[in-house]
């Protein structure tokens, strides 16, 4: 009974993540491929009740795997490694929601290789506390490193799905930041360069409105604290313990919301991977993480590297920052022969190429060595890169309610049939959903809603928005990043494609609604026409412009760019007046949307 109880609890908090259930088991616990394992920590006494029990771990991998495991323990966090036969390394491990030192994430890269080629039996868990952030950063990488994938999305699409019921994987900034330095020296597209760099200032853009939060609980009129109080510190990410420098909160220099922020660091020779933290000084010398972002210096290319709100740790989610802002990082020349105690390594062209640490040290393959099957490992890039296959994807986006104009950020995940968001990555249930197949339009261009966009003449227009137009609904939806809201258009374009390809294959699936079938399986439906753009409309021809979006009799599916971006519109009868305004503003309940 007691048992079941705390299978039960386990189950409730691991929430959105796929659990091994096999027999008696009931793990968090997850085969991304045949041979590569994540999970959650293995814990004992009171934390087993809500992680994995190392008793219940060890004798599944005992029982599954004898003698033919390896794990990497990333969580810095020791526990009885012979209840594994001492098969654990745990050099590997890096702080939670950090990214891995470069160097020691080609070093774990290599030795999870190493480990899978030396006995096809082989099979490697990962795991770090929750099995998400740093598990999957290490994972995404090494599917990149065996040939699985080419690209950095489509290794962290496909473990976010493999792992979560809601596609929720890798999201952490900096973590996504070094996955995307290890596969661009992966494919060669940049070699790291092992001169140090100076750092000369660190500017914000503008300082986060801190009073909002301190209103809450009443206490902005106590303090009379506006925008925030920063302090900085600038650690080397292999001694974090020893800061490289840090400002002093005794200065007390307060700024108000929007003031831009610069700290002088004096030419700080930096050299590997930084990690910058900033916190903002109460009026009780308290202090709050409020951002926090780690690069490293071998990747630049440019005296300045400047990262946007979307780049930046905990900035990325709050509010609190305007969602125009930034960070740059100003930076001095490389210098080849400093005096200076902190330069760690010669040039890159002094290096001997034994000392190379990024060099792969075996031929590029096609990722079936993460597999036991030829057909395991077509389906697994059909998943993602596949032509025919609907594409999956979860992330952050933020979308303006329908009966409270507000936006309110959303866990979005792309997943067939439906477009489905969620108040929380973990939540099982969605607060709506838009179906796929009732899609007419996506509209992109810039000042097309400006007025609608605009609530009053001081609310701040979002970046990156983008509107999906259905049959019944209307929804304005922006991305942290120009790149996000790229990807997020591909991969609804991708999945309206594979619907079309999957009726294609099988003529008597069934439609319920969206496009006429015939038109549907009419070969010329994706056949490229040239580029063209939608007329930018004032504000004066704004609902004459509007009233263009409508329901097809015959839909003529055009190719647009926008911004840069190919998608598809799908051009359709005019709505009335009456109808689109219904779809874009009606206070009533929306069918597919339970939270307005």
């Amino acid at each position: 009974m007691a048992s079941a109880l705390w299978k039960s609890v386990r189950t409730k908090i691991s929430a959105d993540k796929y659990r091994y259930m096999k027999g008696n088991y009931n793990l968090d616990l997850t085969y991304i491929t045949d041979r590569i394992i994540a999970m959650s920590f293995p814990a004992e006494g009171v934390e087993s009740t809500f992680r994995n029990d190392i008793d219940e771990v060890a004798k599944m991998l005992n029982e599954s795997h004898p003698n033919a495991y390896m794990i990497y323990n990333l969580s810095e966090r020791p526990y009885e490694y012979n209840k594994f036969g001492s098969a654990v390394l745990e050099w590997c491990g890096f702080p939670d929601h950090h990214a891995p030192p470069l160097e020691r994430l080609f070093s774990t890269i290599k030795s999870i290789h190493s480990w899978l080629h030396a006995d096809k039996e082989n099979v490697v868990v990962v795991h770090c506390l929750a099995g998400k952030g740093r598990t999957g950063t290490i994972i995404a990488c090494y599917l990149l490193y065996s040939g699985l994938f080419n690209e950095v999305d489509q290794a962290l699409a496909y473990f976010a799905a493999k792992r979560s019921t809601t596609n929720w994987g890798v999201t952490g900034p900096s973590q996504l930041r070094y996955c995307g330095y290890f596969n661009n020296i992966l494919n060669g597209r940049i070699e790291p360069l092992l001169s140090p760099v100076r750092i000369s200032y660190v500017h914000l853009s503008g300082a986060p409105n801190i009073a909002s939060t301190l209103s809450t609980y009443g206490l902005a009129s106590i303090t009379g604290q506006l925008g925030c109080t920063p302090v900085i510190h600038i650690y080397d990410v292999t001694k974090t313990k020893v800061p490289l420098f840090s400002s002093s909160k005794e200065q007390n220099l307060s700024y108000a919301p929007g003031a831009p922020i610069s700290f002088e660091v004096d030419d700080l020779l930096v050299d590997g991977d930084i990690l910058i933290e900033v916190y903002n000084v109460t009026t009780f010398y308290r202090t709050e993480l409020i951002m926090r972002f780690q690069f490293n210096t071998t990747m630049l290319r440019s005296n300045v590297l400047r990262l946007t709100k979307g780049e930046i740790d905990h900035a990325c989610a709050d509010k609190r920052f305007s969602s125009n802002f930034f960070v740059d990082i100003g930076l001095r020349e490389r210098n080849n022969n400093p005096t200076s105690p902190l330069l760690k390594q010669q040039p890159v062209e002094d290096i001997d190429e034994a000392h190379k640490w990024w060099k792969r040290e075996v031929p590029v393959g096609d990722g079936s060595i993460n597999f036991f099957s030829h057909q395991a490992l077509i389906e697994a890039k059909n998943l993602t890169i596949s032509e025919e296959n609907i594409v999956e994807k979860g992330g952050w986006l933020t979308k303006r309610g329908h009966k409270v104009r507000n936006w309110k950020r959303r866990w979005f995940v792309l997943k067939d049939p439906n477009l489905s968001y969620y108040t929380k990555p973990r939540d099982t249930i969605p607060n709506g959903f838009i179906v796929l197949d009732d899609i007419m339009t996506i509209i992109t261009e810039e000042n097309v809603l400006k007025e609608d966009v605009m609530m009053s003449t001081n609310e701040e227009r979002p970046r990156f928005w983008f509107e999906i137009v259905t049959k019944t609904n209307s929804y304005l939806i922006h991305a942290d990043t120009e790149r996000d809201m790229n990807e997020w258009l591909d991969s609804i374009e991708h999945s309206i494609r594979g619907q079309f390809q999957s009726m294609i294959l099988d003529d008597t699936t069934p439609r319920a609604s969206g496009f006429p079938r015939q038109n549907a399986l009419s070969p010329s439906l994706f056949t490229p026409t040239p580029p063209q753009r939608q007329p930018r409309p004032n504000t004066e021809t704004f609902s004459n412009e509007k009233k263009s979006i409508g329901l097809p009799a015959s839909p003529d599916v055009m190719s647009s760019t926008v911004r840069g971006h190919h998608y598809m519109t799908h051009h359709r009868q005019p709505l009335s007046e009456d109808q689109f305004t219904s779809i874009l503003s009606s206070p009533e309940e929306k069918r597919n949307d339970k939270e307005g």
